[in-house]
C-alpha cells in the first residue's frame, strides 16, 4: 500500500486576490428594451428596464415634457410609480403641466420635496436625500430634473451619477430606470464633465425640431429622430 502525503488545504487567497471574484455571466439578462409609444422611447429603440439615460438640451426643447411623457409610459407598464425629483419647482402645477402636454396622466406620479415646504427655517432637501427615500426595485422610475440645479459643482454632479447606480440592489438585479435631465452649453454638449456622459447607458440631445441619440448599449447609433409638430414645445420654463 503506497502511502502519500496528506495534502495540505489550500490557504484562502491574500492580497488583491482576496478582493476579486471571477465568475460566469450564467444568470445575467440581455439587453432587452421595452416599447412604448413615447416619443424618447421610439428615439432609443425602447427602454431597457434598470438603464440610466442622460437627456439635454438648451432651455425651452421640452426636455421635462419629453421625460414626463416616457416616465409615465413606463411606470405604468412596470406597474409602478415614477419619482419626480425637482429641486427648483417646488410648485405642483409646474410639474403637472409637463405631464398635461402630452395627456401622460399623473396617477403614477410621486414628488419628492421638503415635508413642510411653507417653513422658513426648513433644510433644504440634498440630492442625497431624495435618493436615499426612493424604493430600490425594477418597478420604479426616477427623474432627476435637473442635473446642475440638485448638484452645483462637478464633483457633486459626477457623485450623484454615481449614486444613481446605487438604485439597483446589485450588479445582477433590475433596479430602477433613471432619467436624468441636464443642462446644455451653447455648442450643444451636455453641461458639466465628460464623465457624466459616460455614465449614461444611453445620451440624448432634445431641440425642438428632432431628437439624437448618441449613445445607446443596445440600439445602434447616432440616430436621429424628427419631433411630431403637435409635440414642439416652447415653453422656456422647461
Amino acid at each position: 500500500m503506497n502511502v502519500g502525503v496528506p495534502s495540505r488545504p489550500e490557504a484562502a487567497p491574500t492580497g488583491p486576490a482576496a478582493r476579486i471574484k471571477i465568475e460566469t455571466l450564467e444568470g445575467v439578462r440581455d439587453l432587452v428594451p421595452v416599447q412604448c409609444d413615447a416619443v424618447l422611447s421610439r428615439a432609443l429603440g425602447g427602454v431597457v428596464p434598470g438603464s440610466l439615460i442622460l437627456v439635454w438640451g438648451l432651455p425651452g426643447a421640452g426636455k421635462s415634457t419629453l421625460a414626463a411623457e416616457l416616465a409615465s409610459q413606463l411606470a405604468a407598464r412596470f406597474a409602478g410609480l415614477c419619482y419626480w425629483l425637482d429641486m427648483e419647482q417646488l410648485n405642483g402645477g409646474l410639474i403637472k403641466a409637463c405631464f398635461s402636454r402630452t395627456g401622460s396622466p399623473t396617477d403614477r406620479l410621486r414628488v419628492v420635496r421638503p415635508e413642510d415646504s411653507a417653513d422658513p427655517h426648513r433644510l433644504p432637501v440634498t440630492w442625497r436625500d431624495a435618493i436615499a427615500v426612493i424604493p430600490r426595485s425594477p418597478r420604479v422610475v426616477v427623474v432627476v430634473d435637473s442635473l446642475q440645479t440638485w448638484a452645483q459643482s462637478h464633483r457633486e454632479q459626477t457623485a450623484l451619477m454615481q449614486s444613481l447606480r446605487t438604485l439597483r440592489p446589485s450588479p445582477r438585479a433590475t433596479g430602477a430606470t433613471v432619467v436624468v435631465i441636464s443642462h446644455a452649453t451653447k455648442k450643444g454638449d451636455a453641461a458639466g464633465r465628460n464623465t457624466n456622459q459616460h455614465s449614461g447607458d444611453a445620451n440624448v440631445t432634445v431641440d425642438v425640431s428632432s431628437i439624437t441619440v448618441t449613445k445607446c448599449r443596445w440600439t445602434p447609433c447616432p440616430r436621429t429622430l424628427p419631433r411630431p409638430s403637435s409635440r414642439t414645445i416652447d415653453d422656456p420654463r422647461l
